[in-house]
Order: structure tokens, then sequence, then C-alpha cells
């Protein structure tokens, strides 16, 4: 699904040490996958590099998405071959209306073309799952939300894009154990369905022993410096992420 090779990373308007330093990784179809790490190793980097940002300068490194070099696409198109990519930090855009935003994506993604009222109805189903009140798609996009709507938020454009892979970066911080609860679950449904690879991102122990992953990949000073199961986080628990 996504093969990462010797991926090195710095950002264009700075002549600094590069922030990802030749990193590997392989994900699989339809597996959960957990990136780990200390604040300020990358992880956040590598997730917005994927997503085709541009303040970004790749210096070395390759990235295979579905058969495809994502390096050589741009940004929209990266959404359109079924990427997505959960932000850390969601933006609030005032004067966008929710519900008008979120039917053009999807009929751009889907290639159809839902009216008001029948896109209104699928949007309510969607929202319901996430436990978010219908009155918020005649908002503006995140205004005035907590921290947790903003994260579900994220949530609600992966059921309806449906991509093939997502990327939630840091989808529990600012989150009560409730709606953390809620986006795992419905996260977890919509992957068995479509077979979704799901990559979460985190500095916290708590999200992996909720979720069970495949596999958890612990970064570090822009490297992948340990690899294991759900093991891997008595060892961070214990010695904490300088002890690997």
């Amino acid at each position: 699904m996504l093969e990462i090779k010797d991926l090195t990373v710095g950002l264009v308007s700075e002549n600094s040490t590069p922030i990802l330093q030749g990193l590997t990784l392989t994900l699989r179809k339809g597996k959960t996958y957990i990136l780990m790490g200390p604040n300020g190793s990358g992880k956040s980097t590598l997730a917005r590099v994927l997503a085709g940002d541009p303040s970004f300068n790749i210096t070395n490194g390759s990235v295979n998405f579905i058969g495809a070099n994502l390096l050589n696409t741009d940004a929209p198109s990266r959404s359109l071959m079924g990427l997505f990519v959960a932000y850390q930090n969601p933006p609030y855009i005032s004067g966008l209306n929710i519900s008008s935003f979120l039917r053009r994506i999807y009929n751009k993604r889907q290639k159809t073309s839902l009216s008001p009222k029948e896109f209104g109805k699928l949007l309510d189903e969607k929202m319901a799952l996430l436990n978010l009140p219908a009155e918020f798609k005649s908002r503006s996009f995140n205004e005035g939300f907590s921290g947790g709507e903003r994260k579900k938020m994220e949530v609600l454009q992966i059921l309806l894009l449906k991509p093939a892979m997502a990327i939630l970066d840091e989808i529990d911080s600012g989150v009560d154990i409730d709606s953390l609860k809620t986006i795992i679950s419905t996260m977890q449904n919509e992957q068995r369905a479509l077979g979704q690879t799901l990559l979460y991102i985190t500095h916290s122990t708590v999200l992996p022993k909720m979720l069970k992953p495949e596999r958890i990949f612990v970064l570090k000073g822009g490297k992948i410096v340990a690899e294991d199961g759900i093991n891997i986080v008595e060892k961070v628990e214990r010695d904490g992420y300088d002890g690997l």
C-alpha cells in the first residue's frame, strides 16, 4: 500500500539538519499501524510531507503509494488517489459552510452530483455515528469548535471520502476518553468495511493499547529507531523514549 525508502526531508526555508533522516517504512493494505515518538521527532513532518505540503524540501528517498510515485504528484492528486491526512491542529475557516464544503468534496471524490437535500441526509447519518449534532452542518468549518469536535470533523471527512489510506495525526490529543472511543470504534468499523490502511501518529502510550495495531514504529531524531508489536509500549512506559 505505502512504501517509503530512505526519505530525507528538511524545511524549504532553512538550511539546517534534515528533520527526517533516511526514514524507511512499509505499510500493508487493510492493516492498522502506529507511529510513536517524542515531541519534535518528525512524526507530523512525515504526515505533512505525505500530504504534499510544499513547506518541505525532499532531498532523498522515494514514496510509493498504490503502485505510483507519490512524490511526483501534487496535494489534490494525492487526495484523489485515496490518501487522507487528518491533521493534529485542524484549521477553522470562517464563512466556509460545513455542509456545502463537504458536499463539494464528496461529489468530487465520489464522482457524483448529490443535491443538497440528498447529501444532507447522508451527512446526518455520518454525523450521528460520531455523536456530532446535526445543526453543526450549518456552521462555518470548525469555527468555535472544541479540540475534540475538530478531530471528529476530520474523521467525518474520512467517512465521506472513503480513502484507501488515512493518516491520523494525534487524533487523541485534546479529546476526552468517550470521544476517543467513539472515534476509534467508528474508524475500525469503516476499516473492516473498506479494507483501509490506517496509520495513527501519537506520542502517548494510551492509543496503542486501545488499538492493538499490526505494528508499532518508534520515530526519534528523524529515524525509525525501533519497531515491534504491542510489547514495545511496555518498554516505552518503563524506560521512556530515551531507552530505545
